[in-house]
């Protein structure tokens, strides 16, 4: 295999790659450059095989970074239901904990996302929430679900 982003010389024997392969090329090449310059044609040319080779075991980039991105959602997920356990609650509990956490965050960051493509000086009330997205109302909102969360902790843990 050729290293990530690098053409291989020739081609890869017909019916070689798998989405297992594809995906274990990709995450090689996710975690040795930044993942924007990951495309199928890269990835392909990494691999030897046409472009759209991979079509047949992926369906697209989307696809293929879900795959990659996924171990590492949950391995987090794990590790955080790990520590709010270890604060008392229950599975049930720090299973609501982590899904209010979680939630919160991806809806920061969609409001996030949308204030940066937000037009100046634009109005209306698709707007007003994209104001609220500042970095202090992000820490006080999560503080306000962590004392509720810490709530239903045993006392001194576990």
């Amino acid at each position: 295999m050729a290293e990530p982003g690098q053409v291989r010389a020739g081609r890869a024997p017909w019916e070689s790659i798998s989405r297992e392969g594809i995906v274990q090329a990709a995450v090689r090449m996710v975690s040795t450059e930044a993942y924007e310059k990951m495309s199928i044609r890269v990835l392909a040319g990494s691999l030897g095989v046409a472009p759209m080779s991979l079509y047949r075991h992926v369906r697209g980039k989307d696809d293929l970074l879900d795959e990659v991105v996924s171990p590492a959602a949950v391995d987090r997920m794990n590790a955080m239901m790990s520590v709010l356990q270890r604060t008392g609650v229950g599975e049930e509990t720090a299973r609501s904990a982590y899904g209010a956490v979680h939630t919160y965050t991806i809806g920061f960051a969609a409001l996030e996302a949308s204030r940066a493509r937000r037009v100046p000086g634009s109005a209306g009330p698709a707007a007003l929430p994209a104001t609220y997205t500042t970095t202090g109302q992000f820490t006080e909102g999560l503080r306000y679900l962590l004392e509720g969360i810490s709530g239903h902790a045993a006392p001194g843990g576990q």
